[in-house]
């Protein structure tokens, strides 16, 4: 009888035990879902963005994106509205960094391109990796030229350098975004989030949508510390009217 009385203890408080964790893993889930749901419609207002990502983003996260063949700079994004095109953050060890293009240098022209409201969408950034681009900025009131050979841009960012990314943007950047999320899969600490993002682009107020998959990565804290980002870039291209071309 003793045995017995033993054994169904033991069942009881297994059972017991495997309730708790199993509430305490739903609780996690929820919570790691809740962040994702939170950080996709914060979206549209960049201080509400970078207040969500500076919250929920762990201290030594890393950032994710696409890869693409550039020069490796940060630059204004209004120049639709003020003809200027300046660096603000080149990044470093990317090929403009090497070639000696500072923050601060205001782009005059590149691969012969003169920078203007009316030249935005000619300026030869993006091209064939390896092909040498002439860069010519102005700096300290004179005219500094720089040859830049394009290369693979890795795109992956620390949480200061992701923040500053956002803040180099513009407000009328976000303004328009709106995510849906259609599916979040996993549990535990990786999650993967399809969805659709559309928006206008500033400068020609053009409508764009562009399916994504996110794959966040959460801590023992809850924080996210890693976050990788795919989209279709040729696709949100092609609705704004460029073209690739060989």
């Amino acid at each position: 009888m003793k045995t017995i009385v033993r054994n169904l203890f033991g069942t009881a408080l297994f059972v017991v035990t495997l309730g708790a964790h199993a509430v305490t893993d739903e609780a996690t889930d929820k919570a790691h879902q809740d962040v994702i749901r939170g950080w996709m419609e914060s979206v549209n207002s960049q201080d509400g963005f970078i207040a969500y990502v500076n919250i929920h983003l762990a201290e030594d996260a890393k950032y994710i994106g696409q890869p693409y063949i550039g020069l490796g700079i940060n630059t204004s994004s209004d120049m639709y509205a003020t003809g200027h095109l300046v660096a603000l953050h080149v990044r470093p060890g990317e090929p403009a960094a090497t070639a000696g293009i500072k923050d601060g240098d205001e782009i005059y022209s590149v691969g012969g391109v003169r920078v203007s409201k009316k030249n935005q969408d000619r300026l030869p950034f993006h091209g064939k990796a390896g092909e040498k681009v002439l860069v010519v900025v102005l700096r300290g009131g004179k005219q500094v030229s720089v040859t830049v050979i394009r290369g693979r841009i890795e795109n992956t960012r620390s949480k200061p350098q992701f923040i500053q990314d956002l803040r180099d943007a513009t407000p009328a950047d976000f303004a328009s975004q709106k995510s849906r999320i259609d599916e979040i899969l996993g549990n535990g600490s990786v999650y993967f989030v399809r969805g659709r993002l559309t928006a206008i682009e500033p400068a020609t107020k053009l409508p764009f949508e562009q399916d994504y998959v996110s794959r966040f990565e959460f801590d023992q804290a809850g924080k996210v510390k890693a976050l990788q980002e795919w989209g279709q870039d040729e696709y949100v291209q092609s609705q704004l009217g460029f073209k690739v071309s060989r």
